[in-house]
């Protein structure tokens, strides 16, 4: 009798242990904090309200000269870059939209800058099961942070909880905090006309957990100023996790926009001459050929060239 009974449970076993490891339920996402530019400067105070400029709001809050602030100067080697940004850390109600604009760009507008997500449930899922957490939105407006050398670019960084709630034990219940980065990217010397030139021109997200240490691809939005035909200024994608902790595994489904995996600046396009600097080019070409031919000539006929 006990060996049938033995039997009868091993044979149960794989059953019983894979229904135990399946759980379903909600998830909570908010984000919590902001910290990036608000403004640009032409100080090297960060608390010299009156060389701010461009001002931004991120959810309707301002800087103001009383929290603490930080500047990045852009590089100081070409004129077009010698520019500051005023940072701060801004604490947000918990949240699941971020907007950011600039003073005097009404809610709504194509020029607001919005970072949201949009939580999914989850069914049946299995710990060490990829699974869609929700979708972030990336809508590209303006803001600050863009540099004329890619590398001076100040990025946003939007700290963000994100909670899961079930019924089927603690495996489901997790928490995962995390980032999700924003970078603006103007490069100087681009040709936006090209393919190449625009996806360079695009800003773009990725996310990173705190936990575990991962960072997804990255997520490009076309600019509205140079964006294909057909191209569009709005996106979404899937942010992926998994069960064991509740970790990142990568953001997935691009719509809207396009992946990379890089999360560095593209390489920009090198803008193409124009006819009448191939012709100034043909002519100083013409012109080291004739000199060269009269030095080879001077020299063959034993003559000096001065």
């Amino acid at each position: 009798m006990r060996k049938i009974l033995a039997i009868v449970l091993l044979a149960c076993a794989p059953a019983i242990g894979y229904s135990q490891a399946l759980g379903s339920g909600t998830v909570d996402f908010q984000f919590t904090s902001f910290l990036g530019p608000l403004a640009t400067a032409g100080s090297a105070n960060p608390y010299d309200e009156s060389s701010w400029g461009t001002r931004g709001l991120v959810n309707g809050i301002g800087a103001t000269s009383l929290p603490p602030y930080y500047l990045s100067w852009s590089s100081a080697s070409h004129a077009l870059s010698d520019i500051g940004f005023v940072s701060g850390l801004i604490n947000l109600a918990p949240t699941q939209t971020v907007s950011m604009r600039y003073e005097g760009v009404p809610v709504g507008s194509p020029e607001e800058n919005i970072i949201s997500f949009t939580p999914r449930a989850f069914s049946n899922v299995a710990v060490g099961q990829d699974f869609v957490l929700g979708t972030l939105t990336f809508k590209n407006g303006g803001w600050n942070g863009g540099a004329y050398f890619t590398a001076d670019n100040v990025p946003t960084r939007l700290d963000f909880k994100v909670t899961t709630h079930s019924s089927d034990g603690d495996a489901f219940n997790q928490t995962m905090l995390g980032t999700v980065t924003m970078v603006v990217n103007a490069p100087g010397i681009n040709d936006t006309a090209t393919l190449a030139g625009q996806q360079a021109e695009a800003d773009w997200i990725y996310v990173t957990d705190y936990g575990s240490g991962v960072r997804s691809r990255a997520f490009r939005v076309f600019d509205d100023c140079c964006r294909p035909p057909g191209g569009i200024t709005f996106g979404m994608v899937d942010l992926v996790a998994r069960f064991n902790s509740l970790d990142l595994v990568d953001i997935d489904n691009p719509e809207g926009g396009f992946l990379t995996e890089s999360v560095d600046p593209l390489p920009v396009a090198a803008p193409v001459p124009e006819p009448g600097a191939y012709m100034m080019l043909l002519a100083g070409l013409g012109l080291l050929a004739f000199v060269a031919r009269r030095r080879a000539s001077h020299l063959a006929d034993g003559g000096v060239v001065r």
